[in-house]
């Protein structure tokens, strides 16, 4: 009953009042390891890593394989690591900031972000513990998305200016980027890793921008999906890559809508297991040979892109 109660009050944000619950509760069961990670966790809320860390540490000597407890020892352990205090943990989201004043902007945006992440774990079947994201000055890795290629840090930077914005369409692209390089093991065309997220985030640009052709070569659009483009401000780039952005985004559309997520998820499983080339795969996913896909698109495009781009439809 203290660790209901706990919780309770720890949804309510009262921590203290929470801490004291849990605390109950282990006077009656000093065996009780949720309650532990409980403690830690309003801990890491509360800027005390060190504390977070003794309370984790006791889980573990108890059981050592706890997975709530390693997971949240990762956390603490990287938390301590990169010295910083200010903490905003929602979840499975881990933001990082520098300044109190940040707090009421992030709070405003998880929403939104924790709808992208929901959503994703939904449509793609994958999860993942822990998201980080650290809110940054300035991004400065401009040729992207970084997430595919930040293997080290493996952390989703959000610039202050896009905070200000509440732009959680950039956060949402990203973390389908993450999402799909872990799942696919960066093994997926770049074509269909870009309109995936596109179709997640969904920025202004692909319902400005009329379709006015069927022409599409799938099988070299990764080659036009450059290096140079601006990730972080679609509305930056020039009209050309505009263009191969939105034949990203309509190709995953049209097999979303011919095929449906199920299917989806079967595709990025093969490439999970090795496959690179999706002209191999139509026939083994979609009972589909290539030409024959590559003409249902051209009918598909015809009827409802050659004037102008549809707007309402929601995945």
């Amino acid at each position: 009953m203290y660790y209901r109660l706990g919780q309770l009050f720890d949804h309510r944000r009262e921590y203290r009042t929470a801490l004291g619950y849990y605390y109950k509760a282990l006077q009656l069961d000093p065996y009780l390891l949720a309650a532990y990670v409980k403690i830690a966790q309003v801990r890491i809320k509360e800027g005390l890593v060190y504390d977070a860390a003794k309370a984790l540490t006791r889980v573990l000597q108890i059981k050592p394989d706890y997975t709530p407890a390693l997971e949240e020892m990762k956390i603490v352990n990287r938390l301590i690591k990169s010295n910083l205090h200010n903490i905003f943990r929602r979840q499975n989201l881990v933001i990082q900031f520098y300044e109190y004043t940040q707090l009421p902007l992030i709070e405003k945006l998880y929403p939104l972000m924790e709808a992208h992440r929901l959503n994703l774990e939904d449509k793609l079947g994958y999860h993942i513990p822990t998201v980080w994201v650290k809110v940054v000055p300035k991004v400065e890795r401009h040729n992207g998305p970084p997430a595919f290629y930040d293997d080290v840090e493996d952390c989703i930077h959000l610039s202050i200016a896009a905070l200000h914005r509440q732009d959680h369409a950039v956060f949402g692209h990203e973390l389908t980027w993450m999402y799909l390089t872990r799942l696919t093991h960066k093994n997926a065309p770049r074509w269909l890793m870009e309109g995936l997220a596109l179709v997640e985030a969904h920025p202004s640009f692909v319902d400005q921008i009329p379709m006015r052709t069927t022409e599409l070569r799938w099988l070299d659009l990764d080659r036009r999906i450059t290096a140079e483009k601006n990730y972080l401000d679609f509305e930056r780039n020039p009209p050309q890559m505009q263009m191969v952005l939105l034949r990203c985004y309509l190709l995953v559309r049209f097999l979303l809508e011919s095929y449906g997520w199920p299917t989806m998820r079967v595709l990025l499983d093969e490439y999970r297991k090795g496959e690179s080339q999706f002209e191999k795969l139509t026939w083994k996913v979609l009972n589909i040979q290539f030409d024959a896909l590559e003409a249902r698109w051209n009918v598909y495009a015809i009827t409802r892109y050659y004037f102008g781009a549809e707007k309402d439809y929601k995945f």
